[in-house]
């Protein structure tokens, strides 16, 4: 597989696992509170509403791009792992 092939996997990948983390993790007070919470394993994305009315937005690009950049890293050392346990299949060739 080429390096493009490689880099746009990882990316992909990643984007879909970060998605997964953020709807597995989303914290729903819905009644009791009235607010929701996205992100792990920083809080990137809140709102408190009233009656169904949106009281409060909170929204921080730096969480969301660290939280996004740990999955990146996960996602990307799987790849080196897998890339590095290749086996090579050219036969040894010893001197006797």
């Amino acid at each position: 597989m080429s390096l493009s092939k490689r880099i746009s996997l990882t990316f992909l990948l990643s984007v879909i696992l970060y998605v997964l983390s953020i709807s597995a993790t989303a914290v729903k007070e819905q009644h009791i509170y009235g607010s929701d919470k996205y992100g792990w394993p920083n809080v990137f994305y809140s709102v408190a509403y009233d009656e169904g009315r949106i009281k409060r937005l909170d929204f921080d690009i730096q969480k969301f791009l660290l939280d996004y950049s740990v999955w990146f890293g996960l996602t990307a050392s799987v790849m080196i792992i897998i890339r590095l346990m290749k086996v090579n299949r050219k036969p040894a060739n010893h001197l006797s």
